[in-house]
């Protein structure tokens, strides 16, 4: 049996008042944010366990910060979403390791986020400690921002000691 896919285009123009209310265009219109405008919910770390609101650029920061953690086949409704750099950890600080470091992080965003486009990735090595960190810059929204993430030790096996051994 094929499926053929669903599309939906949203034109910039305003429907008018007299036209479906249930077609998707006047749905998104409706709908809390502007239709163009990614818009999510982050958790806070804090007691209260709040949530704070992450618009544009942020939410898909987030959403790529969570998939480069997530050790791969770690998700079990997902087994191919994460990356393999928490495998890069312990994993001695050479031009191949970089360019590993980068490919992956690379792919991995381009294979599960297409909202973004990458313009630089960076990895710097702790002296201190086992583990990394990537600096990405992104664009998306006519706006350029940079993001880091950490990758160390302490990271992976203080939720999971069975990493550390």
């Amino acid at each position: 049996m094929a499926y053929l896919p669903i599309t939906i285009s949203v034109p910039t123009s305003v429907p008018s008042t007299n036209s479906n209310p249930n077609n998707p265009r006047n749905f998104l219109n409706s709908a809390n944010g502007a239709y163009n405008v990614y818009l999510d919910y982050t958790p806070k770390m804090a007691p209260g366990g709040d949530f704070t609101r992450a618009v544009g650029l942020n939410v898909i920061i987030n959403s790529i910060r969570n998939c480069l953690q997530t050790p791969l086949g770690s998700y079990p409704f997902d087994p191919t979403y994460g990356s393999l750099l928490y495998q890069k950890i312990f994993v001695p600080a050479t031009q191949q390791t970089t360019n590993e470091i980068q490919y992956e992080a690379v792919n991995r965003i381009l294979s599960f986020d297409d909202r973004v486009r990458i313009i630089k990735v960076d990895v710097a090595y702790y002296n201190n400690k086992k583990g990394f960190q990537i600096n990405m810059y992104l664009g998306k929204y006519g706006e350029n921002q940079s993001i880091t993430i950490d990758f160390s030790q302490e990271l992976y096996t203080a939720s999971n000691p069975s990493l550390g051994s």
